[in-house]
């Protein structure tokens, strides 16, 4: 509890925080304290299909939190963009991105919460859509 109190009294608050009226745009708001289209996709980048999560070379809140001697995960829901590893074979195919042989599963995805400064994560790229979740 003395860190908690700590931070809660020496800590920063939010008073003027803004949001997106959909999910992927307000995570990369709240992780970078950018407006969505300042990321790599105006659009934002949702899933696997944009190769790279949407963060450029800003400081992300994880990073920010590593550097000061927290331990930072990342549970639930990325939907930020990420690149599926790649085991040796050049392939442009999601149709079956559990089966298809250009992926390696047994290796972390790529420009995923590790990323921008997450220590652990166990996440999920979307809902309802495989593969379903991530651990690493």
């Amino acid at each position: 509890m003395p860190n908690l109190q700590k931070l809660a009294k020496e800590g920063i608050s939010f008073t003027d925080a803004h949001s997106s009226p959909m999910c992927a745009p307000s995570r990369y708001m709240l992780l970078s304290g950018n407006y969505p289209h300042r990321g790599n996709n105006i659009w934002s980048s949702w899933n696997f299909y944009s190769n790279r999560n949407q963060f450029r070379d800003e400081v992300s809140l994880p990073d920010l939190l590593k550097r000061n001697g927290y331990d930072t995960a990342m549970f639930g829901k990325w939907h930020l963009g990420a690149k599926i590893p790649p085991n040796g074979i050049q392939t442009t195919s999601h149709d079956k991105v559990l089966t298809t042989k250009g992926h390696d599963w047994s290796l972390p995805i790529i420009d995923g919460p590790s990323s921008i400064g997450f220590d652990k994560s166990y996440i999920t790229m979307s809902i309802g859509s495989p593969p379903y979740s991530f651990m690493s």
